[in-house]
């Protein structure tokens, strides 16, 4: 398995808190796979590391994941140790979802052998699991007495834990369903704005182009003016000339520029100017 592959490549790496983790997927799995030696292992080896450096959290959790198991497997004096370290831990910790978790696990423990007290220790686990809004508490209790009274055979009983379980799970379902519809939202309303700047960012581009093009635009018009008040000033040809060369290379690159005439008594066409990279050539027929 993923978890297994996982754990291997784990296994000569200083990772202990993801190595904890791994170790009780693992257990988990085997246990609900009824591994039940298998499942102790990874549970037991989870529980080491976990003391070895402190992750109190994970003890709690790996104490439950050890109660479960010694739960289906009626080993009451290693369950009981497992639940009231758990317990412990938790109430120390005030880890309120630990503990809920906990004290139900106790509560189904006992409510073969002792009624009263398996229904003191659940009700402090649904007032805990209330006080966090975790409903899967809740939703576990009546489903447990639902399978309590069944047993029992008292099915009205049953009919109204197995109907209130039900309803505790579309309530948890509905939140779910919330808050995946509210990630949904936050998710649209980001891709929103992302679209929105990529169309401020082509719009921005796109007025610095306009603002640029209108700048050349009224730099050619000044050029255009200043020529056409130069040329009303000048009489004398070749001044003139060399006047419009000089503005006509502002507004572009003219490398070479020359005028032509045709003389119709030589019928030929000649060039009184001529101008190649800034410098005059006379003569040229």
């Amino acid at each position: 398995s993923v978890l297994k592959k996982s754990f291997e490549l784990l296994k000569d790496q200083s990772a202990e808190h993801i190595k904890a983790k791994v170790l009780h997927g693992l257990g988990k799995a085997s246990y609900h796979s009824k591994e039940y030696p298998q499942a102790e292992k990874y549970f037991l080896d989870c529980l080491k590391i976990c003391n070895n450096n402190g992750y109190l959290q994970e003890i709690v959790f790996a104490n439950e994941g050890l109660s479960n198991l010694y739960l289906a497997q009626n080993l009451n004096e290693k369950l009981n140790k497992h639940l009231n370290i758990a317990i412990k831990v938790a109430r120390d910790l005030e880890f309120k979802i630990g503990l809920a978790r906990i004290l139900f696990l106790k509560g189904k423990s006992l409510l073969n052998t002792n009624e009263k007290e398996a229904f003191e220790v659940f009700y402090e686990a649904i007032e805990i699991a209330d006080q966090i809004d975790n409903l899967d508490i809740r939703a576990g209790f009546h489903q447990t007495l639902g399978q309590f009274y069944e047993d029992q055979k008292n099915f009205e009983l049953t009919v109204f834990h197995l109907k209130k379980h039900q309803e505790y799970r579309e309530k948890i379902n509905d939140k779910k369903h919330g808050l995946h519809l509210k990630g949904l939202n936050i998710k649209i309303n980001l891709e929103r704005v992302e679209k929105e700047n990529e169309i401020y960012k082509i719009k921005n581009k796109e007025l610095n182009y306009r603002s640029e093009y209108l700048k050349e635009s009224n730099d050619r018009i000044r050029t255009i003016g200043e020529l056409g008040q130069e040329i009303a000033s000048k009489l004398d040809l070749e001044e003139l000339l060399t006047l419009i060369y000089s503005q006509v290379n502002k507004l572009m690159s003219a490398d070479v520029m020359y005028v032509g005439t045709y003389n119709e008594v030589k019928e030929q066409i000649e060039f009184p100017f001529y101008m190649k990279k800034l410098e005059r050539i006379h003569d040229v027929i």
